[in-house]
């Protein structure tokens, strides 16, 4: 290989370098997410000369490049062992980034194309290799047109006179090797929960309010809420949102009355609320047009304060002590979220922290009422903005989150609408697992201070039935639904249209449910409860009592602090499970053996693990297996992928025919775990998927697989 010689090395060096000098005034080209352990990982003496490389490019006089390693995002993908995906990758990246920087050469010297200094704005990439890292690039002309934007958006100044300068990325990631701050938390449990809701609500519609009168009137029902629920809105959907499904908050207000935990819901108009309540709240805290971050910190302010958020315009018909105006106040969100940081944390919540896009308001109620740091780290698809500085915003969250405890929870989503702006999902999650955070999806989960007030002395499934006989010329598969981790999807979107679905009670199923739904929205999870079938088991997800990576939780921390910060998770995962009522659990990112053995061995009542979002191992014997303590152990056999999900309907029930044959072994009996996708999935396409597979395979539920696999283990131990 070109990219493993001294003097292949050298040659390209010196030949980027002089095209950098003779053809470009300057330019900004990547950012990084190479970390020192993976580098000792992929092997030092052998890396070591190409990482020079790239730090020799950045000493050409006028530039600053900075190389994008390739992330091994598709080690999960390939069927071959990990010491032989390490190798094959290393080269296949060597090369690609060798290929690329003679191919920027020849076409700079073909376009003559001169870069802008500092056109390109950072992007945030966190240390592991785990996450789903990419290079973003746009070049312009001398003309200032945009060229070629690639397959990702680039970022970049949008003011061609005076581009803006950004510092080299952090590509070593600090702050690591820490010790877990201690903080003694001041409520029970892994979330405040609000007092009983009062016996009568007075509900108000927010479907066809303006943004700002929506968040001005859910900050609003925040403090007042703090005392006692006395408010409930009905949320709705808006272009600000990507509920698909419309407005459930009426569905769950019926809920709430049909039980009796409330005893009168009275609509209201919404001005009225306002005077009201207008002796609860002591003023009001004004946004910045111009910042959006200013809503965030505004958020955080009207939570200390006890005021509400008001946009300017707002502001002028308001007869409101004014408690803080943050127009002018910074210009850019990382100097918005500092000052928070600086002057607000000791005022705040220390064991919940939110990640929430400025524009998703729904949370705000819950976010005031428990005094909750609001951030948003900006990134790869948000619009090139003067104010988003994603490397920044990212560099200070990992303060706050070194100073917090570990095992706590984040809110809200790293990504927000259907372009998912934002650090993004994978980036993000990988962000908080490092230092021991766990996500609990909640982007649109309206009316969280009055859900949480909600008392269920004791949430019970539906008893299990007897599994049927073990028969050894049978497949046994069991379906489970993925993403019911996130509120959101248990609040509004595809779970409770789905849940009515006539095929329901007709075929075993797995619903997955996050542990933490309990704490949060224990009426919600009754509901599905009270209504569900013998044939519907819910299990925890994803990967415990919040959504993580388990192979990176606890990275920053150094020994023996990095395990014990796992097992506290795993220890908060067995005792919401058991509120939940739940024996099973779907885990994402979890493909060390000690790491799965970990869960096994402290989670108590663990019956089996279902592992992985989507296909990821080639083999029968890979994919269904016995780990400590003889816990079951089965990933997923059935495929997601974008393309998958955006085909036809009639081809997604043929794609996952096909993988479930592909994954069955000759010999019988065999026990499969068939993944699918909660955002797009229907009942009816699962039912379908199991008449083409004929009479071999039998459906069961995920708890039956396992008890039918422990059965042919010890018939298979006897014989």
């Amino acid at each position: 290989m070109l990219c493993n010689t001294e003097y292949g090395l050298e040659r390209i060096q010196a030949a980027v370098r002089t095209m950098i000098e003779n053809k470009v005034r300057a330019a900004a080209v990547m950012t990084s997410v190479m970390d020192t352990a993976h580098i000792s990982e992929l092997g030092e003496t052998r890396d070591k000369p190409i990482v020079e490389m790239i730090v020799g490019i950045k000493l050409a006089p006028t530039v600053a490049v900075e190389l994008l390693c390739f992330a091994r995002q598709t080690d999960q993908r390939l069927p071959l062992k990990e010491g032989e995906i390490r190798n094959i990758m290393r080269y296949v990246a060597h090369t690609l980034c060798v290929l690329f920087l003679c191919c920027f050469a020849c076409w700079c010297q073909t376009a003559q194309v001169e870069l802008l200094a500092g056109a390109l704005r950072e992007v945030p990439s966190s240390r592991s290799a785990a996450k789903a890292n990419y290079t973003l690039l746009s070049m312009w002309p001398k003309e200032g047109k945009n060229l070629n934007r690639g397959a990702e958006p680039a970022f970049v100044s949008q003011d061609s006179k005076n581009p803006r300068r950004v510092a080299p990325a952090d590509t070593w990631s600090e702050p690591n090797n820490l010790i877990p701050a201690v903080e003694e938390r001041p409520f029970p449990g892994i979330f405040p929960r609000s007092k009983a809701p009062a016996t009568k609500l007075w509900v108000c519609d927010l479907r066809k309010e303006s943004s700002d009168r929506r968040l001005m009137l859910l900050t609003l029902q925040g403090i007042v809420n703090r005392s006692q629920p006395e408010i409930y809105c009905l949320y709705g959907s808006t272009v600000t949102t990507w509920r698909r499904y419309g407005s459930t908050d009426q569905q769950w207000l019926d809920w709430m009355l049909e039980k009796k935990w409330i005893q009168s819901a009275v609509a209201v108009n919404n001005d009225e609320l306002l005077n009201r309540y207008r002796n609860r709240i002591k003023g009001m805290v004004i946004t910045d047009p111009d910042l959006p971050a200013s809503i965030n910190v505004a958020t955080m302010l009207a939570s200390v304060s006890e005021g509400i958020v008001v946009s300017p315009q707002l502001a002028k018909g308001l007869s409101l002590p004014v408690l803080d105006d943050l127009r002018g106040r910074w210009t850019t969100s990382a100097e918005a979220y500092r000052w928070a940081f600086d002057k607000l944390w000791p005022r705040l919540n220390h064991h919940v922290i939110a990640c929430a896009w400025p524009r998703h308001l729904a949370l705000r109620d819950y976010l005031v009422e428990n005094k909750v740091f609001t951030f948003w780290i900006s990134g790869p698809h948000d619009p090139p903005h003067r104010y988003a500085s994603p490397v920044a915003e990212k560099r200070l969250m990992e303060q706050l989150l070194a100073k917090m405890p570990v095992n706590i929870p984040v809110l809200s989503f790293p990504f927000g609408d259907e372009k998912e702006v934002g650090i993004g999902e994978g980036p993000g999650v990988s962000l908080f697992s490092e230092f021991g955070k766990y996500l609990v999806g909640s982007i649109d989960c309206a009316n969280l201070s009055v859900h949480s007030g909600i008392s269920v002395p004791q949430l019970r499934q539906k008893p299990a039935p007897p599994a049927p006989r073990l028969d050894d010329g049978k497949v046994y598969l069991s379906w489970v639904i993925s993403d019911g981790d996130n509120l959101e999807i248990l609040m509004n979107e595809n779970f409770p249209q789905i849940w009515k679905d006539s095929t329901r009670g007709k075929l075993p199923l797995g619903w997955t449910l996050s542990p933490a739904a309990s704490v949060l929205i224990p009426d919600i999870v009754e509901y599905y409860y009270a209504e569900g079938t013998p044939d519907d088991e819910f299990l925890g997800a994803v990967s415990g009592v919040g959504y993580t990576y388990s192979d990176l939780y606890g990275d920053r921390y150094r020994q023996p602090y990095h395990q014990q910060v796992l097992d506290g998770f795993l220890q908060q995962t067995a005792t919401y499970m058991k509120k939940c009522d739940e024996r099973d659990l779907w885990v994402m990112k979890a493909t060390r053996p000690e790491v799965i053995n970990r869960y096994a061995e402290k989670i108590p009542l663990l019956d089996a693990l279902f592992l992985d979002y989507g296909k990821l191992v080639s083999t029968y014997t890979e994919a269904t297996y016995s780990t400590t303590l003889n816990v079951p152990v089965f990933r997923a056999v059935t495929s997601f992928s974008d393309e998958h999900t955006a085909s036809t309907r009639d081809r997604r029930i043929k794609q996952f025919v096909d993988d479930i044959h592909a994954m069955t072994r000759s010999r019988r009996p065999a026990f499969l775990h068939a993944f699918a996708y909660g955002w797009t999935t229907d009942l009816p396409m699962l039912k379908e998927v199991m008449d083409r597979l004929g009479p071999d395979y039998v459906a069961v539920r995920p708890d039956q697989l396992a008890t039918l696999y422990r059965e042919h283990q010890k018939k298979s131990k006897r014989e």
